[in-house]
């Protein structure tokens, strides 16, 4: 009877401290969640976050209680934008060496090119054969206005082609039987857009590699579509790619590739590595490039793209 007011009153203090003990574990809950729950949806950003989606989450929109936390969140939003620009700026900057690049590409005329089609003519001329005279200056005059246009830098694939078309019938005059050639690329790929003069330099390499056996000599540009996918192949009939020269590609292109920026372009060899980091330039992920051997060992070389949905998965 004596200890009961001393027994209620250490019931009294236990549940005091017990109320205490559950109040502070309550509130330090709370606050580690006001402080946790954000830098988890700031790592979850972090992790989603890549190249082509920077500064597009805005992470100051997210409530912040605590002050140096909102502070991170806007020092990270900032650095986002910061790096958005940067990224926007040397992609626009890549982008502007292209189409310099291929300015300058075009302003450029194959002496040699031009030399011996007007040599041909003239020995047309001698010969009496106006239409195929008349027809060859059509052609060329027709070359030199794709060429010196360097108000577009991207054409459909139909305009390409037709350029290459008349490229080789001014070899074909040239070389006369020597030369054969054929096209035969899928209607519905022919408003593709490419970048001018992507195909004409694998030709013109077709032709100067290709003609080193017997002639006949022949080029093939042929067009695959699959599901996901097309592409161009350009076909001739010499000894095909050397493993000393597939090497020397292959290396040229990592260099490229370890290094950015264009090389010096011409069109006179224009070179299967400076057709690679233009394409590579224009198609980005969704490129397609191959150059090798067929089956009967004869040169081949393709350039094409993916489908941009099948890209993106």
């Amino acid at each position: 009877m004596i200890l009961a007011p001393a027994y209620k009153m250490l019931k009294i203090l236990l549940a005091v401290v017990a109320t205490f003990l559950a109040a502070a574990v309550i509130v330090s809950y709370r606050l580690s969640r006001s402080v946790v729950k954000p830098v988890k949806h700031l790592k979850h950003i972090i992790q989603r976050m890549e190249l082509d989606t920077l500064g597009q989450e805005k992470v100051t929109s997210y409530p912040v209680s605590v002050n140096e936390l909102e502070e991170l969140y806007q020092a990270f939003q900032l650095m986002s934008d910061n790096l958005k620009d940067s990224m926007t700026q040397l992609n626009e900057a890549k982008e502007q060496e292209m189409k310099a690049r291929s300015m300058a590409l075009q302003s450029q005329i194959n002496p040699h090119f031009y030399y011996n089609s007007l040599s041909s003519i003239m020995v047309l001329a001698e010969n009496g054969d106006t239409d195929t005279v008349e027809k060859m200056c059509r052609n060329l005059s027709r070359i030199m206005r794709y060429i010196t246009n360097t108000a577009e830098t991207t054409v459909t694939l139909r305009e390409e082609l037709d350029y290459v078309q008349k490229y080789l019938y001014c070899m074909k005059v040239r070389y006369q039987s020597s030369l054969n050639y054929s096209i035969d690329v899928d209607e519905s790929l022919l408003d593709q857009p490419v970048p001018k003069l992507i195909i004409q330099p694998i030709v013109e390499n077709a032709i100067k590699y290709g003609s080193d056996c017997e002639p006949p000599w022949t080029i093939t540009i042929s067009s695959t579509i699959n599901q996901n996918s097309w592409q161009i192949d350009v076909t001739d009939t010499g000894p095909g790619f050397t493993e000393k020269a597939k090497k020397k590609i292959n290396s040229d292109i990592m260099n490229a590739i370890r290094n950015p920026g264009m090389p010096a372009l011409k069109i006179n060899g224009l070179g299967t590595v400076n057709v690679f980091l233009r394409w590579k330039l224009f198609c980005k992920d969704d490129i397609i490039f191959r150059y090798g051997n067929t089956a009967d060992g004869h040169g081949i070389v393709s350039i094409g793209r993916y489908f941009q949905t099948d890209a993106e998965e």
